[in-house]
């Protein structure tokens, strides 16, 4: 008798915010169309049992077994503002010569500066 493995693990439901393949009916994945989670539908018991996406300004309602998650989670105001709270560190300091020499004026900047 012909026996397979089956991982038969739990897998966890997209969060809000993931970004999602939606299954359609080709073949070729490339083709199917992705989707912006942007709610978690739960059922009487609580359990998620479906999604509510964003398609192009539109919205779709799929159960979790139409959609892929990508692991691609979009870009929050939280952490854009991490982003921008974390100084930027320079790759190295710079050299003593370059720091000490004079600025570089362009021509236009040189005639605005001198010429007053």
């Amino acid at each position: 008798m012909e026996s397979h493995r089956i991982n038969r693990a739990k897998s966890q439901p997209p969060e809000v915010g993931e970004i999602v393949l939606i299954v359609g009916e080709e073949r070729n994945r490339g083709k199917w169309m992705k989707g912006k989670v942007t709610r978690i539908v739960k059922g009487v018991d609580g359990v998620a049992r479906g999604v509510v996406l964003l398609h192009k300004g539109n919205r779709l309602e799929r159960p979790l077994q139409a959609i892929c998650p990508l692991e691609i989670k979009s870009v929050t105001a939280e952490t854009v503002e991490k982003r921008k709270e974390e100084p930027i560190k320079p790759v190295r300091e710079r050299r003593k010569a370059a720091a000490m020499r004079r600025p570089r004026y362009s021509s236009y900047q040189r005639t605005m500066l001198f010429e007053k």
